[in-house]
C-alpha cells in the first residue's frame, strides 16, 4: 500500500501520458479515458497522482486527447492534492514520448514520464535518485517477465538433427514497466509536434553512447 504522506520535495517534474483510447475497454471507456476508470473508489489516474505526491514530486503535467475535459474539470490545478497540474493537449496523437517535445521549453528539471492507466508499487523517490546519482540521460523502469513455453522446444544443430528438447521451459525478461526519467539532454533530442515513441529515444541515446 502506497503512503499518501509526502516525503521531501525532490528535485523533478512528472509527465503522465493520459490521451488514449483504451478502445480495448469498450464499452467502460466510451464516455471516460482509460485512466479515469475507478479502481477502489478512485480513478486510476489519482492513484497515481497521490503515488506521486507521496514521493515528493509536486508538479504534475497531463498530456491529454481523447475526452481531454474529464480530466481536466476532475483534477483541475490539483489544489486539492496539494500539487500544481497542468495540461498539455496532443491535437493528435503524438506516441508515447511526442509530448516530451511539447514541453521541452517550459521544464529544465528530470522529468518522470509515465504512462496513466499504470498500477504499481515504485517508489518514485527512488526511481529518480537512481537516474540523477547515475547521470544517466534516459531511465527505465523494469519488471520481469515470466513465459513458459506450452510446448516442448527443440534446439537443432546444421544438420537439423535433434541436440535438446526442453519440456514447457520458462523464458524469464526483463520488460519495460512504462515509466521512465528523461534528463533534459535527452528531450532536447525531440522537435516540438514531433511523432516519436520512447524506444525510439532510448535507441537514439544508445547510439550516442549515453
Amino acid at each position: 500500500m502506497v503512503n499518501d504522506a509526502p516525503n521531501k520535495e525532490i528535485e523533478a517534474h512528472a509527465l503522465i501520458m493520459a490521451g488514449g483510447f483504451g478502445k480495448r475497454l469498450a464499452p467502460l471507456t466510451d464516455n471516460a479515458p482509460k485512466p479515469m476508470l475507478d479502481i477502489a473508489g478512485k480513478p486510476m489516474l489519482e492513484h497515481l497522482v497521490i503515488q506521486l505526491r507521496a514521493a515528493g514530486i509536486k508538479n504534475i503535467t497531463i498530456s491529454t486527447h481523447f475526452l481531454a475535459d474529464v480530466i481536466t474539470d476532475y483534477f483541475k490545478s490539483g489544489d486539492a492534492w496539494d500539487m500544481k497540474i497542468d495540461y498539455i493537449h496532443e491535437e493528435t496523437p503524438l506516441g508515447t514520448g511526442g509530448a516530451l517535445g511539447l514541453v521541452r521549453a517550459q521544464i529544465e528539471c528530470d522529468i518522470v514520464m509515465l504512462n496513466g492507466d499504470i498500477l504499481s508499487d515504485i517508489d518514485f523517490a527512488d526511481f529518480t535518485a537512481f537516474h540523477q546519482n547515475n547521470n544517466a540521460a534516459i531511465s527505465i523502469a523494469t519488471r520481469q517477465y515470466d513465459y513458459e513455453f506450452p510446448y516442448g522446444v527443440l534446439s537443432l544443430n546444421e544438420t537439423n538433427q535433434v541436440e535438446e528438447i526442453v519440456e514447457k521451459p520458462m523464458l524469464s525478461q526483463q520488460i519495460s514497466a512504462g515509466m521512465y526519467v528523461v534528463s533534459k539532454s535527452a528531450r532536447d533530442e525531440i522537435e516540438l509536434g514531433q511523432k516519436f515513441d520512447m524506444p525510439d529515444l532510448v535507441e537514439k541515446q544508445m547510439q550516442s553512447g549515453n
